[in-house]
């Protein structure tokens, strides 16, 4: 953009614009009339105004939007992290209890709901990554336009890319039910209660081999499996 002839005329290297080569280019250099160079000056002045004002209100909104973007994926990943940390923390408690009557349902519960959590990390980088492409080719149309009119401008496709932001901004939001779909947060799933399964017949194996106490307790859970499954 600034080797366009706008970005010279109204900003320049000093950011204050070329006065003299705006005269070149808009065929006032040399007049005679006494009120020229007032005239010349306001009018330059007030085209650098437009010029300025026009590409800061796009800047802004565009920064504001992308601000609040990348804000909302950190949002995400943050809270990711903490229920993670408190989840991990609640592991063993799962555990331990999934062994007494009533209690069977705590780990696949638990399990269900970490990996539920573990899971919005991928879903936000899926979507990270479609809206990054979308960003890519409205980005590249935008550089075209530079390339063809000198400028940038408010356009249909500008409207776009921003409502486009606000639409990503939401997305990131929808992560977390999202990845409900893949695993159930409650539990009830069958990869939940598969797993809860394994981990308790490890349990009663582990009984098993510590002694006659261990097998009744062993034999307690396998009796316990067959009524739940009937």
């Amino acid at each position: 953009m600034k080797q366009t002839v706008d970005y010279q005329l109204y900003v320049g290297s000093n950011g204050e614009g070329n006065e003299a080569l705006w005269e070149a280019y808009s065929g006032n250099t040399g007049s005679i009339s006494p009120f020229s160079g007032i005239t010349n000056a306001f009018q330059f002045a007030m085209a650098k105004a437009y010029y300025n004002f026009k590409n800061s209100i796009k800047e802004w909104l565009s920064e504001v939007l992308q601000l609040l973007y990348e804000a909302a994926a950190l949002c995400v990943n943050t809270i990711r992290t903490f229920q993670l940390i408190v989840l991990a923390m609640l592991g063993p408690l799962a555990l331990g209890f999934s062994v007494f009557d009533g209690w069977q349902g705590s780990l696949s519960g638990w399990l269900a709901r970490y990996v539920h959590v573990f899971l919005w990390l991928p879903v936000a980088n899926i979507f990270g990554s479609l809206t990054a492409n979308i960003q890519v080719n409205m980005l590249q149309l935008d550089l075209n336009q530079i390339q063809t009119s000198g400028g940038t401008y408010f356009s249909s496709m500008d409207a776009g890319y921003l409502i486009f932001l606000i639409l990503a901004i939401v997305g990131y939001f929808t992560v977390p039910t999202v990845a409900g779909y893949i695993v159930r947060a409650d539990g009830s799933g069958v990869l939940g209660n598969g797993v809860a399964r394994l981990v308790r017949m490890a349990g009663g194996a582990a009984m098993t081999a510590a002694g006659p106490g261990g097998a009744a307790s062993a034999a307690a859970l396998r009796q316990a499996e067959q009524i739940k499954g009937n």
